[in-house]
């Protein structure tokens, strides 16, 4: 075998153990759980959906595909099929369809399926999803609060996505990054209480953490800060 060759197979090799460590440290096994759909969850997950976490702003259907130039599509609440640029990471991601739809949407995820998606950033296949959603701050909603939004969700309009899933249009660094290496990754996410709601504070904090407000607020050339952070909240 050529030194080239050695080379290569070396790499591949490295990667491919990188990827099963990655794998066994951040994407855990789905259970059996259905979620209820309770009155109190639905009301809570839809203000969850729109309010706080403002789930249409991608994921709602226009009619070019372009988030930021087009209003959401009524008759496509949550129906995906748009786009997302990202300057120097990338020139599309796909934002998908998380209706009920069986196809072209969530219909055939199981609850946990969904749970694990929202909240660990690991799709229906095992696979890293991207960190454009902003499943580093979901991670935070409690057990409560993400079994609701899966309520609601349920409880959209099936819509079918008639546009077919595009490829994610990633560089070189960043799909090393995010799809093999997954340094947006987190542990799973596991028995997460609630908030105090009598404590204003502690409350505020909750709903601005899984608000993803630190995302956009504090985001610098090192990524989004925390709490304890100078620039916190501090501006972009």
């Amino acid at each position: 075998m050529k030194r080239r060759d050695r080379l290569w197979c070396g790499i591949l090799g490295l990667g491919a153990l990188v990827a099963a460590g990655c794998s066994a440290r951040y994407v855990r096994a789905v259970g059996a759980e259905t979620v209820e759909a309770t009155p109190e969850r639905l009301v809570r997950g839809g203000y969850l959906v729109n309010q706080v976490c403002a789930c249409g702003a991608c994921h709602t259907t226009r009619e070019s595909g372009n988030i930021a130039r087009d209003p959401e599509r009524t008759d496509a609440f949550l129906g995906g099929g748009n786009t997302f640029v990202a300057q120097g990471m990338s020139d599309g991601i796909w934002i998908p369809n998380i209706t009920p739809d069986p196809e072209t949407g969530v219909g055939a995820w199981s609850d946990d399926e969904l749970m694990r998606a929202i909240r660990d950033g690991v799709s229906r296949d095992g696979h890293f999803l991207l960190p454009f959603m902003p499943f580093g701050a979901y991670q935070f909603m409690s057990d409560d609060d993400v079994r609701a939004v899966v309520a609601y969700l349920r409880s959209a309009p099936p819509f079918k996505q008639p546009k077919p899933r595009a490829a994610n249009q990633l560089g070189f660094l960043p799909r090393v990054l995010f799809t093999k290496l997954g340094v947006q990754m987190h542990p799973p996410a596991r028995d997460v209480p609630p908030p105090d709601k009598k404590d204003a504070v502690q409350a505020g904090e909750y709903i601005a953490t899984i608000g993803a407000c630190a995302q956009c607020h504090s985001l610098t050339k090192k990524g989004p800060r925390r709490r304890d952070d100078p620039q916190y909240l501090a501006g972009s």
